[in-house]
């Protein structure tokens, strides 16, 4: 969901984003390893 997002990003032309944890204490995981899990997604993007 972060990559479509951040695809969504460049195909739209825009220059940020705001990205919050997706699927945390609802669905059970933890707040810290997700925001782990975006920043890790977030920067393997940007090294592309």
């Amino acid at each position: 969901c972060y990559r479509s997002c951040l695809e969504a990003l460049i195909d739209l032309g825009l220059e940020s984003i705001a990205l919050g944890c997706i699927y945390t204490e609802s669905k059970g995981y933890p707040r810290e390893p997700a925001a782990h899990v975006a920043i890790r997604t977030v920067r393997r993007f940007l090294e592309k």
